[in-house]
Order: structure tokens, then C-alpha cells, then sequence
């Protein structure tokens, strides 16, 4: 598929595996597409419009095509972890996937992420950071619509 053909992308949670792709196949699909149709959806947690904002400002990306950010928010803008050391005959230890029920219930010598996530629940998080940032919709760089926030 063409990337100038693609409508809609969904984002599920905010690791970069998931997330720093985007502004980069946003630059692909402006190339191949019209600023004169219909914008590019995207869905995805809380905090991901100023991400974009600030990834497609910050490289000067002006080749992006009109695009809208919806937000969901009350969900988790990534999933819980824990710190799994040991798992592997290697030192490096592996980072797992799971509820906080589950958590609970393993060894207590597992470094456990806690539930953060959502605004205010971690200070330091991007998440919550992102809402005090001032950074006003540019259709310069291709936002064209505020988009709706999903509660």
C-alpha cells in the first residue's frame, strides 16, 4: 500500500516502538498526497497531538499531509511493567507485560512499574508533562483540527 493512501492510524500506548515512527511516515504520506483532501485520522492516548506537534515542529517537517488527533483518554498512554531480571541466562533482564493483579501476586523482588499512565499519576511522565506545554494547532505543519478527546 502506498503510504499517500493510508486514512486512519491508530496508536494502542506511547512506547517508542509504537510512537517514534509516526512524525517519519507522516513525511512519507505527505509526499504522495494532496493537502487539498481529506485529513489523515489518527487515534491514540492522551499527550499524542503535543508529541506531534512538537516531533513535526522540531524537524521543520512541513511536508506532512493535514492530519487530525483524537485522544483517548483514561486509558493507560502505556501498558504496566515490570522489571523481570533473570529471566534469560544474560544480565539484561526482560521488561513484561501485565495486569497490576498480576504483579501482585509474583515475587516481590521484581522492580514493579506501578500504575502510571494516566495524567497525574507520575509527575515526571510525558503524559502529564504534556499538558502544561503551550503549543498552538499550525496548519503550517499540517494539523488542520483539534480532533476529539475520547473519554
Amino acid at each position: 500500500m502506498r503510504p499517500g493512501k493510508i486514512t486512519k492510524i491508530f496508536i494502542t500506548h506511547a512506547h517508542g516502538d509504537h510512537t517514534f515512527g509516526l512524525p517519519g511516515v507522516l513525511c512519507l504520506m505527505g509526499q504522495d498526497r494532496s493537502r487539498d483532501g481529506r485529513p489523515v485520522e489518527i487515534y491514540g492516548p492522551e499527550g499524542l497531538r503535543m508529541f506531534l506537534r512538537i516531533a513535526i515542529r522540531y524537524s521543520a517537517s512541513r511536508i506532512v499531509p493535514n492530519y487530525v488527533v483524537h485522544e483517548l483518554k483514561n486509558i493507560p498512554m502505556a501498558p504496566t511493567w515490570r522489571h523481570a531480571a533473570g529471566w534469560y541466562t544474560h544480565s539484561r533482564g526482560k521488561y513484561v507485560l501485565g495486569s497490576q493483579q498480576f504483579f501482585e501476586n509474583e515475587r516481590k523482588d521484581e522492580k514493579y512499574w506501578g500504575p502510571r499512565g494516566l495524567v497525574g499519576e507520575d509527575p515526571s511522565a510525558w503524559i502529564t508533562a504534556s499538558q502544561s506545554i503551550e503549543l498552538e494547532m499550525d496548519s503550517n505543519f499540517g494539523e488542520v483540527g483539534e480532533g476529539r478527546c475520547v473519554l
